[in-house]
């Protein structure tokens, strides 16, 4: 006996059906992939937040814990006239460079160094230099505050105080370091200085 052989195919409404359920599925996947990935993004923001305090203040830390004298010998914590929210300090670096400890929205932390003149003469041995991580390094974020202040009046110690934001995230570090060369009544703060 010979079997039947259905040669019909798939007919539209079962084609249509199979559509709908795809569409179903597809619209269910994306409903649940929409969030995840939002939060992804948030934590990636805040991850690069959290970078970028740590490696600001790893520099603020190594430029000022074997910071010598500026210029008459001491250290001096001002007031940005310019930014509120900021202030700057004024130091010789490990090696003796003087330089300006700042920084700003646009460039984040800046170094500003001053230039070494030969001696006895209007020559520059090396050229003021200005140094700072760069537009690429922040991405979409911004310093939004760098303070510094003296940690107490019989002390060597400096707190400072840095916030960077981004789009998503706000991150605020206070920390303490000790000016290993320096001692106490070597570190004025601008009230001190008499303005």
């Amino acid at each position: 006996m010979k079997k039947k052989q259905n040669n019909r195919g798939v007919t539209m409404v079962e084609v249509i059906v199979a559509f709908a359920l795809s569409a179903i599925f597809m619209a269910a996947a994306t409903a649940l992939i929409s969030p995840y990935t939002k939060i992804y993004l948030r934590l990636n923001a805040m991850n690069r937040v959290e970078d970028e305090v740590r490696i600001v203040s790893e520099t603020i830390v190594n430029e000022l814990t074997y910071a010598t004298g500026y210029d008459t010998g001491g250290l001096y914590i001002l007031e940005d006239p310019d930014l509120e929210g900021f202030s700057q300090i004024k130091y010789s670096d490990k090696n003796g460079n003087p330089a300006t400890l700042r920084a700003d929205q646009e460039k984040g932390l800046i170094i500003d160094y001053e230039g070494i003149k030969y001696p006895n003469s209007e020559d520059y041995l090396y050229e003021p230099t200005t140094w700072y991580y760069g537009k690429g390094f922040y991405k979409k974020n911004e310093v939004k505050e760098l303070k510094f202040e003296k940690w107490a009046d019989n002390d060597n110690k400096i707190k400072y105080t840095l916030t960077v934001e981004s789009p998503y995230y706000s991150r605020t570090v206070t920390g303490y370091l000790e000016c290993l060369d320096l001692t106490a009544d070597k570190i004025t703060a601008q009230a001190e200085a008499g303005g």
